[in-house]
């Protein structure tokens, strides 16, 4: 089980952020910057987070990464912070500090899920609370304000329509939402390792503050890197844990004073 980062965790990262010469600096943006809400369209930085990340943006010893499920263009508007890397649909696309990529794989299939996403639509437009998001590499199916006795129906209706046994998508679960993502071997750690390799300096500590099933992909690529999540622990492979928004941006203010 994950060790709390502010009771202990801090003295046994606290030499080696010192030390490295840079630090790679990864952030979920739903969850771990900004607290999850009923509707995922309210979501936004409070004032204190944006303040540190601009902070940290400009250091030229920290390269600050802002991840999330969303599509890239809508992190980028959501965020609005320059400097930082963005990395939308679970890593399938990034984009900032002249990176640009898009998973092929994925790329080549965006006519298919959007039929996908249109009968899901359709097959779910009598569940009260559900709406489907199509953001073209990946698309989720959102409940949080659906009926708990609908929730059953809601996953069979998505498993049946994407059939996961012969499409090129497959059905993960995430906090309250469904989500629909190609089957390709691209995830959150394989995109933490790409920006790594090209824009990380030599001997940089890793960081990585996730806080959804999504991001065990990076925690298990970085065994012995510092990873974070946040949130109940118990089922993470991650060395440390934070509670929740407020501990993450007290975790980085530290981080700021520290280096």
């Amino acid at each position: 089980m994950p060790q709390c980062l502010l009771e202990g965790g801090l003295a046994e990262i606290q030499d080696r952020v010192r030390s490295a010469p840079s630090v790679s600096l990864f952030l979920s943006f739903d969850g771990a910057l900004t607290g999850l809400v009923e509707d995922p369209e309210d979501a936004g930085l409070a004032q204190a987070t944006r303040d540190v990340l601009e902070v940290l943006s400009k250091r030229p010893d920290i390269l600050t990464v802002i991840l999330s499920g969303r599509a890239l263009s809508d992190l980028e508007r959501r965020a609005g912070i320059s400097g930082v890397v963005y990395a939308g649909n679970h890593g399938l696309e990034i984009g900032g500090r002249g990176l640009r990529f898009v998973e092929p794989f994925a790329a080549a299939r965006t006519d298919i899920l959007a039929r996908i996403s249109d009968s899901l639509a359709a097959n779910l437009k009598g569940v009260f609370g559900v709406r489907v998001e199509y953001k073209g590499l990946t698309t989720s199916v959102h409940y949080r304000q659906a009926s708990a006795a609908d929730f059953q129906d809601i996953e069979r209706i998505v498993q049946a329509i994407v059939a996961p046994g012969v499409s090129p998508f497959c059905v993960d679960v995430g906090k309250m939402a469904l989500e629909v993502i190609p089957r390709t071997d691209w995830h959150t750690g394989a995109a933490v390792c790409w920006i790594n390799s090209r824009l990380a300096g030599k001997g940089a500590a890793c960081i990585y503050v996730g806080d959804d099933r999504s991001d065990e992909a990076a925690f298990q690529r970085l065994p012995d890197e510092i990873t974070v999540c946040v949130g109940n622990p118990e089922w993470s492979s991650a060395r440390y844990y934070l509670s929740d928004p407020a501990e993450v941006r007290e975790f980085l203010v530290w981080l700021n004073q520290s280096r």
